[in-house]
Parts: C-alpha cells; sequence; structure tokens
C-alpha cells in the first residue's frame, strides 16, 4: 500500500515543468543544460512512476476529496506531532513556509491516503486517554529536560549551585556558567526523550519530575546532575498522533488493497501514450468469474428417478433369493 501511495512529491515537480521552454537553468563552461533537457531526463527516469502514482491520486481525489480545511487541520497535527522539529522538517523536505504550494500538496495526498486507509475506523476519547494514562507510566511519552554537569568529585559546587537555583536563580544561566556538558550553551538543554534512553539514575528522577521542578543532585557515571524538566505534551498535545496511532493499530493491510483495486477497476484507467503502455498491467484486473446458475432438467431427473427404482428392484430381487 505504501508503494502504490508514495508521497507525490515527485510526480507534482514534473508536472511544474510541464510545457518547459528552453530556458538555461544552469551555465557550464562545457554546456548548458535547459529546463527542457532536464524534463526529459527526469521523464527518461521517473516518468512511469510519477504517472502511475498521478493516477492513483486522481482516483483517490474523486472518491474521497481533499478540502483546504482539511489540509490545514492536517498541517497543524504533523506541527503538533512535530513540535520544535516541525521547522527543520520544513527545510529538510526544502521548504522555508508551510503555506508554500508543493508542500500542500503532498499534505493533500497523505489525507487521501489516510482517508483510504481510516475508512470505518472510529477511536473514542476514552481509548485516546486510556493510552496517553499508558505512555506517561511507561514513560513512552518523550518529556523535555535539562541539566547542569558536575564532576563527581565536585560535589560542593554541585550543592551551591542547587541552593543557588532553589533561591530562584535562572537554570538555564547557571548550566551556561557551571555545567562540565556539551548541552552548556543550551542552558543544559537535552531535548525530549522518553523512557531507556537515559540511565536509570538519570530517568528515574527525570520522570519523577513535574514541569519545572528541580531535582536533588543525581549522582551516575557520567558524573553528579541537577535535573529540571521543562516539558511534559499534554492530552491535547499528543490527542491528534494518539487518534492516529490507535487507528493504524486498526488498519487490515488487505481490506485496503481490496478497496484501492475496487476503485481502480471501477475508474477503467487506459493507458493512451506508447511511452507507457507497460503500465496497463498495473491497471488491468481479471474479471471475477461468474457462474451461470444450474437449471434442473425434468427429463434427466425422471430418467434418474426410473433408474433409481430399477436398481433398487434389482437389490430387492437379490436380496429374496
Amino acid at each position: 500500500m505504501k508503494k502504490i501511495l508514495m508521497t507525490a512529491l515527485l510526480a507534482l515537480s514534473i508536472i511544474g515543468l510541464t510545457g518547459c521552454n528552453s530556458d538555461v537553468i544552469v551555465e557550464t563552461d562545457v554546456g548548458n543544460i535547459t529546463k527542457e533537457d532536464f524534463y526529459k531526463e527526469l521523464e527518461l527516469n521517473y516518468g512511469e512512476n510519477v504517472l502511475h502514482n498521478m493516477i492513483i491520486v486522481k482516483v483517490l481525489q474523486e472518491k474521497y476529496g481533499v478540502t483546504d480545511k482539511e489540509v490545514d487541520e492536517r498541517i497543524e497535527a504533523l506541527k503538533n506531532e512535530l513540535g520544535d522539529q516541525f521547522t527543520f522538517f520544513l527545510l529538510q523536505q526544502g521548504f522555508e513556509d508551510e503555506n508554500h504550494e508543493l508542500f500542500r500538496s503532498r499534505i493533500q495526498s497523505l489525507v487521501l491516503q489516510e482517508k483510504l486507509q481510516y475508512e470505518g475506523i472510529e477511536v473514542s476519547d476514552e481509548e485516546i486517554e486510556t493510552r496517553y494514562q499508558e505512555m506517561i507510566e511507561n514513560r513512552e511519552l518523550e518529556i523535555r529536560a535539562s541539566h547542569i554537569l558536575f564532576d563527581l568529585d565536585d560535589e560542593e559546587t554541585a550543592l551551591e549551585v542547587k541552593q543557588r537555583l532553589d533561591d530562584g536563580e535562572d537554570f538555564a544561566e547557571l548550566a551556561k556558567e557551571y555545567s562540565n556538558d556539551t548541552t552548556a550553551e543550551a542552558g543544559g538543554d537535552l531535548g525530549y526523550f522518553r523512557g531507556g534512553e537515559m540511565v536509570p539514575e538519570f530517568e528515574d528522577a527525570a520522570f519523577s519530575l513535574a514541569v519545572g521542578e528541580i531535582s536533588d543532585l543525581v549522582e551516575t557515571a557520567h558524573g553528579i546532575h541537577i535535573i529540571t524538566v521543562t516539558d511534559i505534551p499534554t492530552l491535547d498535545d499528543k490527542r491528534e498522533e494518539i487518534r492516529y496511532m490507535l487507528m493504524d493499530e486498526q488498519v487490515d493491510p488487505n481490506e485496503v488493497d481490496q478497496k484501492i483495486d475496487t476503485l481502480l477497476r471501477e475508474a477503467n484507467i487506459n493507458i493512451k501514450s506508447d511511452q507507457y503502455e507497460s503500465l496497463q498491467e498495473f491497471f488491468n484486473f481479471a474479471d471475477p468469474i461468474e457462474y451461470e446458475p444450474i437449471e434442473e432438467n425434468s427429463d434427466n431427473n425422471a430418467e434418474n428417478d426410473d433408474t433409481e427404482e430399477s436398481t433398487n428392484n434389482d437389490t430387492g430381487s437379490n436380496d429374496n433369493e
């Protein structure tokens, strides 16, 4: 299913180049590259896959449709899921702005895929709340924390800094001044982590804290730590992420494949381009075998009855003998 519904970014990129002229997009001392050259190269290497994906998206769009509001809501859910990493995620995909037309088109394809996969699946608020509590208890929920690290033989300094923290001084500033860790410049920020990603002593202390609370001195093999938790995602923060998680657990891949096959069959897809005629085999579906009902023949039945009666009579004769 994932192969069939792969992200349509490449498809959309090539669509944007259709109808290109011979404008130069790269100049070199050994020759230039035009938009037309670039498009031909893309078409040669990726054209069949792109056309395949375009067909899938078009069929799903006809069946389910996606509104601008749904795209906006899915982007918001993605932002909540990724948190501070959303901007980095955009840059990784080559976008500086979430409103970029190409990015929104990608999200539209994602929503279409989800509508197909999650059709008929419902998740209640109670199920979401239960899973959220389970994630907290099992330390599956990522928390964000900062620390100040001291050498094992420098407990005196650690105690002094702890007192200054208790007196209300800023944690990040003291981390920059005293921490021996590479996170010192970032105010001791360790980012988000879940259970199993830190040494046990550190983890036990961190997961016992509320947001803004500061730990006592915690000794590990790395040194002496003072820890504070800066964020614990709330139920509302994680609601949509958990909803998708629970829906994923209910998805039947075979059922999804059957649905997409049915939609493609009903679309009567016909590849007109000789260049991509080999793609047609992906959209040719063998018609299901339909058996004609068997009609009873009264003459044959009567003949069979006579034969059965004769056989019974013969058997009876033998018994009398």
